[in-house]
């Protein structure tokens, strides 16, 4: 880790890279040989520990960051100062997070306390109240031992997560693309398996086509206010928002309202909802645009979810099908909660006679 003007890193890099080591050499221990006993934390901090510990949201996270910076440093460390470098730590916890199958915030230092010099004064009392004590009070043996408390319990989230195998691309044709797609949406996951798999598919699509679009999506979980996205899944064109889509396993009516909302607020032409259509009609539209209050002016299309996923399927190439099914792979892991979904999924692959022998 190196300053911007690529001097020798200061000595505040080199304790923000000492705690990013800290934290991940931790973590991976920890997952790989989980202790027979947990670490008792110290007094003082048990019930602020354990109420940051609570939630696996950004101050959980922010939590094991700033006490590996008061374990990293040689003297005591007045963390209610915003440390210099405190990104770089969480950076490296989420990714070192995604690797152990850990769930974890999006670096959770990006919004936590962004933009403040001071950490003492965010919302929750029991960051503040921890904050002060490892800053003032805290003996270097109770900092320790608060660390490896928060490392444990991190670390016993970690879920055994199936890697992607090995897929035999001659194997990729459409009867087993669709068969394990239809069997995929039969199986009622709240949304997630009809996010992800089009979203996966419209990503391979743009890989097709040639590479200078990007596709994302959000969290299963998150609305589209608190993951600052328009819609569930999006399309970039060299930075710039061109389309959204809206995806739900329910009927099309019900996210009228919302998709165009998200459409006026994102300032996009059109806005596109994936959902339960297969039977829609002209006149069906209109009578729905009409009771939310819009008319035929609203530029919503309305795709149905299978037809749309059968649709990309047979335009994908064998090669960017088999990209679609590694970035399915990777939007379960990390964009929906549920393990168990990751799990079915490379059990499907397998009896699908995809996989590599």
């Amino acid at each position: 880790m190196s300053n911007n003007n690529g001097d020798k890193p200061s000595e505040k890099d080199k304790l923000s890279e000492k705690a990013a080591d800290l934290v991940e050499a931790r973590l991976r221990a920890l997952v790989t040989l989980p202790p027979a006993n947990r670490t008792d934390p110290p007094a003082a901090a048990r019930l602020w520990l354990d109420d940051l510990l609570s939630k696996h949201d950004s101050y959980r996270d922010a939590t094991l960051a700033i006490i590996a910076f008061s374990v990293s440093s040689d003297e005591r460390l007045d963390v209610r100062l915003a440390p210099d470098g405190r990104r770089p730590v969480t950076q490296k916890l989420t990714k070192v997070c995604d690797e152990l199958g850990i769930p974890c915030k999006r670096d959770a230092f990006q919004t936590l306390g962004k933009g403040q010099k001071r950490l003492d004064g965010l919302d929750r009392a029991a960051w503040r109240n921890l904050i002060t004590w490892l800053s003032t009070t805290a003996s270097a043996e109770e900092v320790a031992a608060a660390f490896e408390y928060v490392a444990e319990d991190v670390a016993a989230t970690a879920r055994v997560i199936p890697p992607m195998p090995d897929l035999v691309i001659s194997a990729l044709t459409f009867p087993k693309m669709w068969a394990l797609f239809e069997s995929m949406l039969d199986t009622p996951t709240r949304g997630a398996h009809e996010q992800m798999i089009f979203a996966a598919l419209l990503h391979a699509l743009m890989e097709q086509l040639g590479g200078h679009f990007r596709v994302d999506t959000k969290n299963i979980n998150a609305s589209d206010a608190s993951a600052k996205s328009a819609a569930d899944v999006q399309v970039w064109l060299q930075g710039q928002l061109i389309d959204g889509y809206e995806v739900t396993a329910n009927s099309w009516e019900t996210k009228l309202a919302q998709a165009e909302a998200a459409r006026v607020k994102a300032d996009l032409q059109r806005i596109h909802i994936v959902a339960k259509a297969g039977n829609l009609s002209a006149p069906d539209l209109a009578t729905a645009l009409a009771e939310c209050g819009l008319g035929l002016d609203a530029d919503l299309s309305i795709l149905d979810v299978r037809h749309e996923i059968r649709s990309m399927v047979a335009r994908l190439v064998r090669q960017h099908r088999l990209e679609a099914l590694r970035r399915l792979h990777y939007l379960l892991v990390h964009q929906q909660p549920n393990h168990v979904l990751v799990g079915d999924y490379v059990s499907l692959l397998v009896k699908s006679g995809m996989v590599a022998e």
